[in-house]
C-alpha cells in the first residue's frame, strides 16, 4: 500500500459533488466495492488485455457487483476506465503470464486467445 492508505480503495477516493450530479441526473447508481473486487476485476481486465490501475477497474468491479446481486441492468452499460496500468504495476502484471521474447511465444500467445 502506499504511504498514508489502509486499504486499495483509499487511492480511489473523489472530492467534489460532480460524481453525485452524475448519478442523480442520470438515475444511475453508486456502488461500493471492496479492495478484494477491485482487485479481481483488474485481474479480469489484465486477462482480457486492458492494462488498469485500480482506479480504472472500480467500474468493472462495481458492475459485477451488481451482478452478483441481480441488479444489473438489461441494457448496455459502459465502464470508462481512464487510467492504464503503469500506475499500479504489480496487480495487472501478476495476472498476465510471462511469454519468451521472442516472436513465436508472442503468437502462439496470441493464437491461443483467438487474437492472431
Amino acid at each position: 500500500m502506499a504511504s498514508g492508505w489502509t486499504t486499495a480503495r483509499d487511492a480511489l477516493e473523489v472530492g467534489g459533488y460532480r460524481g453525485v450530479l452524475a448519478v442523480r441526473r442520470s438515475a444511475g447508481e453508486a456502488v461500493a466495492v471492496d479492495d478484494g473486487a477491485l482487485e479481481a476485476a483488474q485481474r479480469a481486465m489484465a486477462q482480457a488485455g486492458i492494462w488498469q490501475e485500480l482506479s480504472g477497474a472500480a467500474g468493472v468491479a462495481g458492475l459485477r457487483s451488481l451482478a452478483a446481486s441481480g441488479r444489473a441492468s438489461d441494457s448496455p452499460v459502459v465502464c470508462i476506465a481512464t487510467s492504464s496500468g503503469f500506475k499500479s504495476l504489480d496487480g495487472a502484471a501478476a495476472a498476465v503470464a510471462e511469454l519468451a521474447p521472442d516472436w513465436r511465444a508472442v503468437h502462439a500467445a496470441l493464437v491461443a486467445r483467438g487474437l492472431a
